[in-house]
């Protein structure tokens, strides 16, 4: 082998153990980053959370942590890792909060999250029924109520078969601990209750025990839970209550 085909063998290994060597750094430079993206937005959406939880343990509330909140969410949103939906969720509770009810409505209506399409919708539901409340409309806050029983009632009954076997379980405790269906028949008797009254929330919790065979130590605790709703011993804890 002539040393001009050696010569030639070597530039070309050289060029080719560059290009790797560039092509590897560039690929760490752009994992890194990345990371410090997701570190960027991690850090603007914890200082967020932190505003809002400076307005609930404030003394006086004031809407100025609010505002704060929003304009670290805003800049987590320009983030090229930004998870769009939970940015969505979170400024529709800030401006829930904030009493922008149109707003907190049109922020939630954009989240296009198919499995959150239930909530999004029991959710919006929940706004208008505190605007019709802040407008001192308790009718239409009530429709707004009823809407959100109805809309689980179709959920729960589309599911019928499951959610019937989980509030059979013998164990009470098993059956909180299913966060969709309980949680989500738990809501529908909040709302429910706050429009009929807690004597009669019981006696269709009753007579839904009964009929359904459903696990009676669950159905008891539930029956107290809608005492307490009532007589103002217990908040029921929501984020967009």
């Amino acid at each position: 082998m002539n040393k001009k085909k050696i010569s030639k063998i070597l530039q070309c290994s050289l060029i080719l153990t560059l290009f790797c060597f560039l092509f590897f750094q560039l690929r760490c430079s752009s994992e890194r980053s990345q990371r410090l993206r997701i570190k960027e937005y991690e850090r603007l959406i914890s200082q967020g959370a932190k505003w809002v939880d400076s307005f609930f343990m404030s003394l006086n509330p004031d809407s100025i942590y609010l505002d704060s909140a929003l304009v670290y969410l805003n800049a987590a949103a320009k983030c090229e890792c930004v998870e769009r939906d939970i940015i969505l969720y979170n400024k529709g509770f800030v401006y829930f909060h904030k009493r922008d009810y149109e707003k907190a409505i049109e922020t939630i209506d954009s989240i296009d999250t198919e499995q959150f399409a239930l909530m999004e919708s029991i959710i919006i539901e929940k706004i208008k029924a505190k605007r019709a409340e802040s407008c001192g409309n308790m009718i239409e806050r009530d429709i707004h109520y009823n809407n959100i029983a109805e809309e689980i009632d179709r959920y729960l009954s589309l599911n019928q078969p499951v959610f019937d076997s989980i509030m059979r379980l013998p164990d009470k405790a098993a059956i909180w601990k299913d966060s969709r269906f309980a949680g989500l028949h738990y809501l529908q008797i909040y709302h429910r209750a706050e429009i009929i009254g807690a004597d009669r929330m019981n006696r269709e919790l009753d007579s839904l025990q009964t009929k359904k065979s459903y696990n009676k130590d669950y159905i008891d605790e539930v029956k107290e839970d809608v005492e307490k709703w009532e007589s103002g011993e217990s908040n029921f804890n929501f984020p967009f209550n």
